[in-house]
């Protein structure tokens, strides 16, 4: 593989959590002739492009971070990027049996036996690129040297890896510009409100309590959990059995992971719901807080792309990672408009293509694949519709067959990561419907279930499985660990990652306002006069992207139309009913707090 004048760059910066990097340092080593590049302060500040050749090739650890420093000082994007950290976790850290791919500059350097003269420092080193301007002369010199071991670190580690590398490499590298510049941009964020609610959030955690466990049958009066309690409450309800247990205690789970699960199969009905949304909240308010910038943007602390094994990003600290009312924080200034678009089941979608079960197929091409399934299943009348404005059943059926609809909506994405009956129940299906529904997925959809066999047993031979992007995961049958269904998930979850990441890369080459990349979904900015360009354009980029990976098939994409769009002074808002009623609650209460100067004790 041809790579044009590789460049090995490192850059220290400021850092202060939620907002955009100030760079103060960069080393760099261009690798064909030795030629070294030391800059620092405002000579570095005062550079309009980079010191380097034409047409070079960055070669990074983490590229999005000297990425972000190239955007903060306006320097222009090189054509071409390879980012070792990402080739090294694919390429030799990423087996079917690992879940999580996460690995730091000394960890990937122990793996080749590099050495690096820096390793006992670099901690304090870290922290004092990270302070930020004024440095001594000593300190300015301890970082050059750092920064500049580093870099001698990385064209080592990068040596080591140019054998295995292959074009696809570039690619990934494009991608590290679009997770730069989302993290740059930040998300439309209301900080006066971020700011009242985290000032009452412990009096707001207490009045929740009051409010939706007002005997106390499972937080104690001074808002501490009580797990026995709660158990007695469950059972009281006969929701136990089928409440998931932790794995070692078997007492009933209350982490957030398991809490989202319930909610989805439970949507709308009785207990469970109103449970789920206490905890979450409570949960949530024990320690309010999220990262805001100074420009008062809401950036997450680590955009983490390709961290999965299926090369899903994993990002920390992100609002679409809280509780769904905390996503009415996102708010356009004057002038601006936000959008939330978001591919129509596209797991489903990408099943059918790459399976090509016309029953599949059939069912994407519906509109309503969840319900499309529930009325294979006879448990739901042909014309039912989860649409309220086209429903002509009574209120009372209509909220059954919505519930319906989201246990096999459940299954029906579950299904699409090889998930077993018990998986289900976990995620709060009761076991009869958790076996009856996965029973008619496999049954209705047997075509897929065969094509997902078939790609195993081929993964099993040829000891990997690879994206028609290039991304690669190796596989050991034999091995300790080894689950067939996390083999047969990859090709569905893995492909689904590429036509995202393709679709972003695309976006961001046409200066489109992405600022946030969820799971099927990108948040779109921009100003009001260009919405609909930007929004048209983005949808083509969706369109194309899945286009170029399904061979010509283009999966529908949803909320794009300006009815959806949020606009000044609108907020966030889901299209789920007790999720608007819970924002306004919370508003209500701070409202009535800040009505009165007695304070609510509670303890955490």
């Amino acid at each position: 593989m041809i790579v044009p004048t590789p460049i090995v760059v490192d850059f220290e910066f400021k850092s202060t959590p939620g907002c955009t990097p100030y760079p103060h340092t960069m080393c760099a080593v261009e690798l064909a002739t030795g030629a070294t590049h030391i800059y620092e302060g405002e000579r570095l500040r005062g550079l309009a492009a980079p010191p380097f050749p034409l047409d070079y090739t960055l070669i990074a650890f983490a590229a999005d971070a000297e990425l972000s420093c190239y955007e903060m000082l306006g320097w222009p994007i090189p054509q071409h990027i390879i980012d070792i950290r990402i080739e090294h976790m694919m390429l030799d850290r990423n087996v079917s049996t690992v879940e999580h791919l996460g690995v730091n500059l000394e960890q990937a350097l122990a793996y080749y036996g590099i050495l690096h003269a820096c390793s006992g420092t670099k901690k304090e080193m870290q922290k004092l690129g990270g302070r930020g301007e004024p440095y001594t002369e000593e300190e300015r010199a301890q970082l050059t040297e750092y920064c500049l071991e580093d870099v001698r670190a990385e064209a080592k580690l990068y040596a080591s890896l140019l054998p295995k590398l292959d074009e696809s490499c570039f690619y990934r590298g494009d991608y590290m510009c679009v997770a730069a510049n989302i993290q740059n941009r930040g998300m439309a964020f209301d900080v006066d409100t971020y700011n009242r609610i985290k000032k009452h959030a412990s009096a707001l955690k207490l009045l929740w309590i009051k409010k939706y466990d007002s005997d106390f049958e499972i937080y104690t009066p001074q808002g501490a959990f009580n797990t026995k309690q709660f158990t007695a409450c469950l059972e009281k309800r006969g929701l136990l059995a089928d409440w998931p247990k932790t794995p070692k205690a078997k007492q009933p789970s209350v982490k957030d992971d398991v809490l989202r699960d319930l909610a989805t199969a439970h949507a709308g009905q009785g207990d469970i719901p109103k449970l789920v949304e206490l905890f979450s909240t409570v949960n949530l308010l024990k320690n309010f807080s999220l990262l805001v910038g100074e420009d008062g943007r809401h950036r997450t602390s680590s955009f983490k792309a390709f961290e999965s094994k299926t090369s899903r990003n994993q990002p920390e600290g992100s609002v679409f990672g809280r509780s769904k009312w905390v996503r009415g924080l996102l708010k356009p200034a004057p002038g601006r408009a936000v959008a939330y678009l978001d591919w129509s089941s596209m797991e489903v979608g990408v099943g059918a293509w790459l399976s090509q079960d016309p029953e599949l197929l059939k069912a994407y091409a519906s509109g309503d694949a969840h319900m499309h399934l529930a009325k294979a299943s006879g448990m739901v009348p042909q014309d039912a519709t989860k649409d309220a404005k086209l429903n002509t059943y009574p209120p009372e059926q209509f909220e059954q067959i919505k519930h319906t609809r989201g246990q096999f909506k459940t299954c029906d994405l579950a299904a699409m990561y090889g998930c077993t009956a018990y998986a289900l129940i976990k995620k709060g299906l009761s076991p009869a419907m958790a076996k009856k529904t996965l029973s008619f997925h496999h049954s209705v959809y047997s075509v897929f279930w065969t094509w997902v066999e078939v790609q195993i047993e081929k993964a099993n031979d040829l000891c990997e499985a690879v994206t028609v992007g290039g991304w690669r995961v190796r596989i050991d049958s034999e091995s300790e660990g080894y689950n067939s269904r996390s083999v047969g998930n990859f090709f569905v979850q893995a492909n689904s990652a590429e036509i995202q990441r393709l679709a972003a890369i695309m976006a961001y080459k046409r200066g489109l306002g992405l600022c946030a990349v969820i799971h099927d979904a990108f948040l779109l900015e921009a100003p009001i006069e260009d919405m609909q360009r930007q929004v048209d354009l983005t949808k083509k980029c969706m369109d194309e992207a899945s286009a170029a990976i399904l061979d010509g098939f283009v999966l529908g994409v949803d909320r794009w139309k300006p009815e959806a769009w949020i606009t000044y002074p609108n907020r966030y808002e889901t299209d789920i009913k007790q999720v608007q009623v819970f924002w306004a609650e919370i508003m209500s209460e701070i409202e009535k707090l800040e009505a009165t100067t007695d304070v609510v004790p509670c303890e955490v």
